[in-house]
């Protein structure tokens, strides 16, 4: 019904939004700024 894919829609969408969110953590943990650290020359 149209009901249940709007729901499925906004859980999507919730899901995507939480990802997103946690995103810019995922990409500044210690590990990858070590990993960066490592590749720069000084």
């Amino acid at each position: 019904s149209e009901l249940e894919v709007s729901a499925e829609r906004k859980k999507i969408i919730r899901y995507t939004v939480d990802y997103m969110s946690h995103l810019p953590l995922l990409l500044h943990t210690p590990n990858s700024a070590r990993h960066l650290e490592k590749k720069s020359p000084d």
